[in-house]
């Protein structure tokens, strides 16, 4: 059993280097209402607007979907989130607002209140062919830190597959494979 934690390690070797990224943490946030009812475990059923998100395979579906939330979390910060999906395609808008902020100056001494928001915008598009599905999303991310500004490109990725003899699916996805988010000199990745 000595074994199994090197070899977590090397198979998942993102969740070691999760720590030191401070860039967009609000990717990491949930979206939509049945995925995090399911804890996220939503890559593999990826069957709505939330898609988007999870894993931009399940996009692949005739109809469209609208999606809009807005919750409160602690100390004032919020999450708004909206998204679209319809005919192979989905878009979605998420803004994540930190609310005030105590300021300090480089002694600790109390300075001026300022806010820190962040925001992603997202496009995505489906293919399918028999029971595989693929998918793509490009997203642009913004974070602003007082007057300090940042941005960063990233893709995702997705596949789904569904058994024809029996009601499972299979999927993958990787999200925010991209650059990174530079604040002054200083670059921080997006959480993978």
């Amino acid at each position: 059993a000595a074994w199994l934690i090197p070899g977590i390690i090397l198979i998942f070797p993102g969740s070691g280097r999760a720590a030191e990224s401070s860039a967009a943490q609000f990717l990491n946030l949930g979206f939509g209402a049945r995925a995090l009812g399911m804890g996220e475990a939503f890559v593999a059923v990826a069957d709505d607007v939330s898609a988007v998100h999870y894993n931009p395979a399940g996009l692949r579906k005739e109809g469209s979907e609208l999606l809009a939330s807005h919750s409160w979390h602690i100390q004032d910060t919020g999450l708004t989130q909206l998204a679209y999906s319809g005919r192979n395609a989905g878009f979605s808008l998420t803004y994540f607002s930190a609310g005030s902020l105590e300021g300090r100056d480089e002694l600790g001494n109390p300075a001026a209140d300022f806010t820190a928001e962040d925001f992603a915008l997202a496009g995505g598009y489906a293919v399918k062919t028999g029971r595989l599905s693929a998918g793509g999303t490009l997203k642009a991310v913004r974070q602003r830190i007082k007057a300090s500004l940042a941005s960063a490109f990233c893709v995702d990725g997705g596949l789904l597959y569904g058994f024809e003899t029996m009601p499972v699916t299979v999927g993958a996805a990787v999200s925010n494979l991209g650059s990174r988010v530079k604040f002054k000199d200083e670059g921080f990745p997006l959480p993978l």
